[in-house]
C-alpha cells in the first residue's frame, strides 16, 4: 500500500471562475463522474458546485500556502512508515484535498459530514481516494493542512486493516489507533472527563447513529440533526478516544 498526491487545487480554481449556472453544475457532474454516472472520476463529493466567492478565495488561500506540497511531504513520511507492512493491499491510494462549504453551503451538514468521511468513506475508498477534508468556516494554514492531511491517511491504513466501525467502542478504537500514530497518547484527566468516561461505559456497544453522533460530536451535533443530547462539547467524544479506549 502507499500514497500518490492527486493534485486538484489548479483545476477547482479554475473551475469556480466559471460563472454560477447550469453549466458550472453539468460541468461538476463531468469532472466528478467522467462519461460514467457510477463513476468517480474526481473526488469531488464534498465540494459546493454553486458555491460563492468565498471557496475559490480559500482554494487560492490554500495554494498561497503550498497545501499540496506539504501534503506531499506528510504522504512521504506515511508511506516510508507503512512500507513494510505486509497486512496491508498492495494498492495505491489517491491523495485530494476535499473543501465542505458549512458556511454558506445549504447542503452541507458539519458533522454529518465529517461522520462520514472520518467512519464510513466507502464511496473515495472504492476508487482508491483518501480525501482530507477542510471546511470554509476554519482559518487554513501549513499546520492544519499537514494535521488533517496526517489523520485522513492513518485512518485510511485503518480501513485497509479493520471493517468499518459500528458500535460507538468501534468508533473509538478508530479514532485511538489515529491518535497513537500522531502522538497523542496523554491527557490530564478531570473530573469532566471521568464523566464522559462513565458515559462511555454505558454507551460503547450502542450502534444507534442518534447515540454515536451525540457522542462523537456532542451537543451541537445533536441538536442540528434532531437527536438527543448527552452533555458534551462540540467534538470531545473524539478528542478523547484515546483516554476513553485505553483507561
Amino acid at each position: 500500500m502507499q500514497f500518490e498526491l492527486f493534485p486538484l487545487l489548479e483545476r477547482m480554481i479554475e473551475f469556480y471562475q466559471q460563472p454560477r449556472g447550469r453549466q458550472r453544475f453539468e460541468d461538476y457532474l463531468q469532472m466528478l463522474r467522467g462519461d460514467d454516472p457510477n463513476n468517480m472520476e474526481m473526488p469531488l463529493p464534498y465540494f459546493n458546485p454553486m458555491a460563492k466567492d468565498h471557496v475559490p478565495a480559500l482554494l487560492v488561500q490554500l495554494r498561497e500556502i503550498g497545501a499540496e506540497a506539504i501534503m506531499e511531504q506528510v504522504i512521504a513520511e506515511v508511506n516510508r512508515q507503512i512500507k513494510e507492512d505486509a497486512s496491508l493491499l498492495n494498492a495505491t491510494f489517491r491523495v485530494a484535498l476535499s473543501l465542505a462549504d458549512d458556511r454558506h453551503g445549504a447542503w452541507t451538514n458539519q458533522y454529518s459530514t465529517h461522520y462520514s468521511n472520518t467512519f464510513k468513506p466507502k464511496g473515495f475508498l472504492n476508487y482508491q481516494f483518501s480525501s482530507p477534508l477542510f471546511w470554509t468556516s476554519e482559518e487554513q494554514d501549513s499546520a492544519l493542512v499537514k494535521h488533517r492531511t496526517l489523520e485522513t491517511l492513518w485512518r485510511t491504513v485503518y480501513h485497509q486493516q479493520n471493517p468499518f466501525p459500528e458500535t460507538l467502542a468501534q468508533h473509538l478504537q478508530q479514532e485511538a489507533f489515529v491518535q497513537k500514530k500522531m502522538g497523542k497518547t496523554t491527557i490530564e484527566v478531570t473530573e469532566e472527563i471521568e464523566l464522559v468516561q462513565e458515559l462511555y461505559l454505558a454507551k460503547q456497544d450502542a450502534e444507534e447513529q442518534n447515540i454515536i453522533i451525540p457522542f462523537l460530536y456532542g451537543d451541537l451535533a445533536a441538536e442540528s440533526l434532531g437527536y438527543q443530547s448527552l452533555g458534551l462539547k462540540a467534538y470531545e467524544g473524539l478528542e478523547l478516544a484515546f483516554f476513553l479506549i485505553n483507561s
